[in-house]
């Protein structure tokens, strides 16, 4: 691996968000994650996680709550304190119409296995049911009025058939008679105190399934509505579970994040009992959500991370922190040697630091020249609102960011330790969901993109902002919104989220090319090369392929060796999510996930596919600095079994963690952007405390 020197940044500090509900659809294979802030996260869940994009709750809105999330097919509902049922536009990345429910709180929702309908269980104890229609939805009725907030529903498969719970209480309901057909009482730990029912299935056969605040999972019979068996499965409250798509297997967990895995036995007399099996700790914290599907499962709570599982076929477990997607985040200031901290309310303008030394040990931190780096200025968001993306010129002097509810550019003029910031009235301007800074024609452009295409403004060497060019979606041969892109100062590579790619000449907005695409898996990330030859994309399989941006066309590189990929490399269970060319060596390109860095060499042969992995270096970045400047690379003695592997054109480090995001800066520097897990650990709150190994 050649040798960088790496600025360790580390003072980015992200605001842990926990995550509330989780929702799967198996038909569209999407994943929505919401978090504590409100806000929803779309993954594709084809292969591996990809987080697609991210829903901003309003601006200024007092009513925004979600409280439980149900997909029917590709459309995506939430309930919450409001009273209301919010469905969601996934182009616009905003909510979309709101339905009013009978009255009270909607603690939760659930969509039955046709798509047809939705049932939500509200806090004066009503469950109201809507049909689910292409203009939207439609209210039918409401079911028997019951003692108590209902906080949990399952539909039978039938369609016909509700399990719902409540203080003390398990219903199952018929929807044509609106009575319920069975009541099942939990019972007590303690005589005044409640027993709150937090999470219920059901399965074909009316075996309903519960959790409660007693740390019990419970098997009922629906028909006769009798207790088979209570299971004392965690030490405390159990939050959530979930059946896999046989049935055969159920799943629990809570605030005691022990999952417990639960599946069925057969009797000597055919009778099926549901027995405990395997169990295993998946977090630190309480769990609040978890999802089965056909070939994974996906679990979420308070330590913020979403954790994906393959068990118990294999007991492995991911872990992906919650960092900012890729048009939020961080974005580099190359000739200006700074960078833009972008946060949920606020934006961060830093000057890097330097340093002389260009030798040293690998993994030694290096002195800088002058002192850490300079916070250049800080600007705040209005309350209520919400930073959407944002951009950053390559020369520093311009800025621009857009929220959930205002488009805002604005001029930088930096000294030694502080900027002034001016702000531009940007014409006829509306929130968007990308913004780009670039040089043209000794002039600084800027461009937004919505869902409804892209609009184009020059700025004047007055300041004055004028409209240049606007094209639409169909202007750009794109069927949905744009979910990723990269540029530099005359080319443009641009992919919708059906993951169309088209390349778009800056200088007279004209496409390019239409690249090839990959059915079987989703684009994890984009990269164009300095020269705007060749665009680098990376797929949720693990895969990647390289493509003549001018002939829209496979290069040889990825007809013949982009082939070659270790099986290793393959089954990683975490895509790439960054691309970096490393623009005075056209042959070399970085991609990252959150914790492995791997360089592409092209001018060596690819690794055999039964070929292992191997890592160059440790994690060896220190923990107590802020920001460092440290070198990192390979140092092999010669003629070393591991060098002859490394010689290979694809090698690995795991230098850095929780990675948000990985820049080329100039010769041999990069800016490496990480939030390390101690920073994020110490904003949750206290876990369940368990007594371990006889120590308290």
């Amino acid at each position: 691996m050649p040798s960088f020197r790496a600025h360790s940044v580390r003072f980015y500090q992200l605001e842990a968000k926990a995550i509330t509900c989780i929702a799967h659809s198996s038909s569209h294979a999407l994943l929505a994650v919401a978090r504590s802030d409100s806000s929803v996260e779309i993954w594709s869940t084809l292969h591996t996680p990809v987080l697609q994009f991210v829903i901003h709750p309003p601006p200024a809105s007092e009513d925004v709550s979600v409280e439980s999330l149900a997909w029917a097919g590709g459309r995506l509902f939430s309930c919450g304190l409001h009273g209301q049922v919010v469905e969601y536009d996934l182009d616009k990345r905003i909510e979309a119409k709101r339905y009013p429910v009978t009255s009270g709180p909607a603690w939760c929702l659930a969509v039955d296995r046709s798509c047809t309908r939705l049932a939500v269980g509200t806090e004066d104890g009503f469950v109201c049911l809507f049909s689910i229609s292409e203009e939207g939805l439609e209210y039918e009725k409401v079911l028997d009025r019951q003692e108590g907030r209902i906080l949990c529903a399952s539909w039978h498969p039938d369609s016909v058939h509700i399990a719902t719970g409540s203080t003390d209480t398990v219903r199952l309901w018929n929807i044509e008679t609106g009575h319920p057909t069975a009541r099942m009482v939990t019972g007590r730990s303690e005589r005044n105190k409640e027993t709150i029912v937090w999470c219920v299935r059901v399965t074909s056969d009316l075996t309903v399934i519960s959790g409660d605040s007693r740390g019990k999972t419970s098997f009922w019979n629906g028909r006769t509505g009798t207790l088979m068996d209570s299971i004392q499965s965690h030490k405390a409250d159990v939050l959530t579970l979930t059946l896999s798509a046989d049935e055969t297997t159920a799943y629990s967990t809570g605030v005691d994040p022990t999952l417990m895995h639960f599946q069925t036995v057969v009797k000597n007399d055919g009778r099926r009992k549901w027995v405990k099996s395997l169990h295993r700790v998946i977090s630190s914290h309480d769990v609040r959500a978890v999802v089965a599907t056909e070939t994974m499962m996906y679990s979420g709570g308070m330590d913020t991370y979403l954790t994906v599982h393959n068990y118990p076929a294999h007991r492995t477990t991911v872990r992906i922190p919650a960092l900012p997607p890729a048009s939020t985040g961080v974005k580099l200031a190359r000739e200006a040697r700074s960078l833009l901290l972008t946060y949920s309310t606020s934006l961060q303008l830093w000057r890097l630091g330097r340093s002389s030394h260009t030798t040293g040990a690998i993994g030694s931190v290096l002195p800088l020249d002058g002192g850490e780096p300079v916070k250049l200025a800080e600007i705040g968001v209005k309350q209520g609102e919400t930073v959407t993306c944002s951009a950053v010129h390559s020369g520093g002097q311009y800025l621009a960011y857009s929220t959930n509810a205002r488009l805002r550019l604005l001029k930088v003029a930096s000294s030694s330790e502080r900027a002034e910031i001016s702000r531009l009235s940007v014409p006829d301007s509306e929130p968007c969901h990308h913004l780009c800074l670039w040089s043209w024609s000794g002039q600084v452009r800027l461009m937004t993109l919505s869902s409804d295409g892209l609009n184009v403004y020059n700025i004047g060497e007055d300041d004055s902002i004028s409209p240049v060019h606007s094209l639409s979606l169909a202007d750009l041969g794109l069927t949905r919104a744009i979910g990723r892109l990269d540029h530099n100062n005359d080319t443009m590579v641009l992919a919708d989220v059906t993951d169309t790619v088209v390349s778009l000449n800056l200088d007279t907005l004209a496409i390019i090319s239409r690249f090839p695409g990959c059915t079987d898996a989703n684009i994890s990330s984009m990269g164009l090369s300095p020269d705007s030859k060749t665009c680098f994309i990376s797929y949720s399989n693990n895969k990647f392929i390289e493509v003549d941006v001018m002939l829209g066309k496979f290069t040889k590189f990825s007809r013949e060796e982009a082939v070659k990929l270790p099986k290793n490399w393959l089954s990683r269970r975490t895509p790439v999510t960054n691309i970096v060319h490393i623009e005075n060596n056209e042959d070399l390109i970085l991609m990252n996930d959150h914790n492995i860095l791997a360089v592409l060499d092209k001018d060596k042969e690819m690794p055999e596919p039964s070929s292992k992995l191997f890592f160059t270096d440790p994690r060896a970045t220190p923990d107590t600095d802020t920001c460092s400047v440290s070198s990192f690379g390979s140092q092999m003695t010669s003629g070393s079994k591991m060098e002859q592997s490394l010689s290979a054109g694809l090698r690995m480090s795991r230098k850095f963690d929780h990675l948000v995001s990985l820049h080329h800066l100039d010769k041999d520097e990069v800016v490496a952007v990480e939030v390390k897990p101690s920073a994020i650990e110490s904003q949750l709150p206290p876990s369940l405390k368990q007594k371990k190994f006889g120590a308290s």
